[in-house]
C-alpha cells in the first residue's frame, strides 16, 4: 500500500478527490478510510489529526483536516496536488 486516503461521502472536497481517483485507474496502492464509516476508522483518522504536525493548521482553525493522505513512509498531506503528484511517481 502506498497511500491512506481519510475523508467521506459527506465532504464535497473528497467527493470531488474520489471523482479524480475514478478517473485516473492508473493510480495503484491507495486505500480510502471512509471516517464516517465506522468508529474504528473515526478513531484512527483523530488519533493522526491530533498528533500529525500536517494537520496543526486544520487543528488551529477547528477544521476537520480531509481529505487527509497518509503515504507508507509517514508522510501526512492535506496539499491536494502535491499529494496527487506523489501518488502518480512524480
Amino acid at each position: 500500500m502506498n497511500a491512506e486516503i481519510f475523508g467521506t461521502d459527506i465532504c464535497p472536497d473528497c467527493t470531488a478527490l474520489k471523482a479524480w481517483l475514478a478517473e485516473h485507474p492508473e493510480l495503484t496502492g491507495w486505500t480510502w478510510v471512509d471516517i464516517t464509516g465506522s468508529t474504528a476508522a473515526l478513531k484512527r483518522f483523530l488519533r493522526l489529526r491530533d498528533t500529525e504536525n500536517a494537520l496543526a493548521g486544520a487543528r488551529a482553525r477547528h477544521t476537520i483536516g480531509i481529505p487527509c493522505y497518509r503515504f507508507a513512509d509517514g508522510v501526512c498531506l492535506l496539499d491536494g496536488e502535491a499529494a496527487r503528484a506523489r501518488l502518480a511517481g512524480r
